[in-house]
């Protein structure tokens, strides 16, 4: 998949798109992209996935985001998906002027030599109210053909959105998000230095520093989880949280990698959140929550040796 920052000097064939911010690329979004990629097929287009870039609601001043992907995760979902291109539209206020029939004409028609237009059962974008039907006869008179997605839903869990997920991610229900996402929930950054306690009750972590600020956590609590490291994956045991037996004063994510040694300080790591074991807890001392996180690990072990033999049953 070709990956574009800049709009201005894209010179692609003829193009089948779809239009969003998809944060998460949850089940929906996936559903609407793979739609896309087989009509792109059937027409002998290119099939191009076009996202904003920052979040329309920082630059427009409406409130602070809390993002479920960052741009690259975003990026590695989609490519997965058999998309050709994924474009990045820089998102300004003058960008947030243009009205639908001037994005349909000068961006998608213009400068992505759009054939089809692909948008989602709640789409919108420009300035303005526009309804579906009034943005598929722009795209009508602009020469441009075009189709709607149907909201996804399963039995499992009804309707899918990133709404909707921030609410369980909040609560800490990450097993109802990783239904939702169809994966785990991840977050990556660098590791960096704690206050070695971990170390001297026998639990050592490694310290993530989020890289994406507006990056959403999930609720403050402890969860089974895998870390990647150097591109090794690792059983973890992670809490997020203020650490209230140590009267912490600051939230911290802290991954407990199990049977696991090596020196990491300064390098990457992806945390992918499976499970949530507990709430965090205050306990009346070390020695009570050395014991708490034993239990802690064995939960976590028994979790996946429970995933492992559900995998092999599928």
């Amino acid at each position: 998949m070709q990956i574009y920052r800049q709009i201005d000097n894209i010179k692609f064939g003829e193009c089948a798109v779809t239009v969003g911010m998809f944060d998460g690329v949850h089940k929906g979004h996936q559903k609407l992209i793979s739609e896309l990629v087989a009509i792109a097929k059937t027409k002998h287009l290119q099939s191009v996935v076009v996202t904003l870039w920052p979040h329309p609601k920082l630059v427009l001043g409406k409130g602070d985001v809390s993002l479920l992907s960052t741009l690259d995760e975003k990026a590695r979902e989609i490519e997965k998906l058999g998309v050709d291109a994924f474009v990045i539209l820089d998102f300004t206020k003058q960008f947030a002027m243009l009205t639908p029939t001037r994005f349909v004409r000068e961006v998608l028609v213009g400068q992505l030599n759009a054939r089809h237009f692909h948008m989602g059962f709640n789409h919108h974008f420009g300035s303005g109210n526009c309804t579906l039907d009034e943005l598929q006869a722009i795209c009508e008179s602009e020469h441009l053909s075009s189709s709607r997605g149907e909201q996804f839903e399963s039995a499992e869990s009804g309707a899918c959105s990133s709404s909707e997920i921030r609410r369980h991610l909040e609560s800490g229900a990450i097993d109802a998000v990783c239904n939702l996402l169809g994966r785990p929930y991840e977050l990556e950054g660098e590791i960096v230095h704690g206050d070695g306690i971990g170390r001297t009750i026998g639990f050592p972590t490694a310290n993530l520093s989020v890289a994406e600020k507006s990056k959403l956590l999930p609720a403050n609590g402890v969860y089974a989880a895998m870390a990647i490291v150097a591109e090794k994956q690792i059983k973890a045991v992670v809490n997020i949280g203020m650490r209230p037996t140590i009267d912490g004063r600051e939230q911290r994510i802290e991954a407990h990698l199990l049977d696991f040694s090596e020196k990491i300080y300064g390098r990457k790591m992806t945390i992918l959140f499976f499970s949530r074991i507990r709430d965090e807890k205050r306990f009346a001392t070390l020695k009570e929550l050395e014991n708490q996180i034993v239990k802690d690990v064995e939960e976590s072990e028994s979790y996946f040796v429970s995933l492992a033999m559900r995998t092999k049953t599928l």
